[in-house]
């Protein structure tokens, strides 16, 4: 695919952080509901990347490496302009990696 085309088909930073959005707030409602907060700090479609921070709550959380690992796991599966997922919870330690196996997610 030429680049001319790949440009023309971004989605812009808005849509990719909205579409991020849904995705966080129908896929993971446990986040808000147990007093977490989602903050997407960077999205960049050209990049195909994303950044979130999971805070309040989740900072802490005992859950929150898998939830973290669900989110890396499902994110580019559900929105295909994402490939690269950083998640923080704002802990230095959220835990061991998770395999697809391992994830109660």
């Amino acid at each position: 695919m030429s680049q001319g085309i790949r440009d023309r088909d971004l989605l812009s930073e808005e849509e990719l952080r909205d579409s991020v959005e849904v995705f966080l707030l129908a896929q993971f409602p446990q986040i808000k509901m147990h007093g977490g907060e989602i903050d997407i700090t960077e999205a960049s479609p050209a990049d195909e990347f994303v950044s979130i921070n999971l805070e309040g709550a989740c900072s802490g959380c005992g859950i929150s490496p898998q939830t973290v690992q669900a989110i890396k796991r499902r994110l580019p599966k559900e929105v295909p302009e994402v490939t690269t997922v950083d998640v923080d919870t704002g802990d230095s330690d959220v835990g061991p990696s998770l395999d697809s196996e391992s994830s109660p997610f």
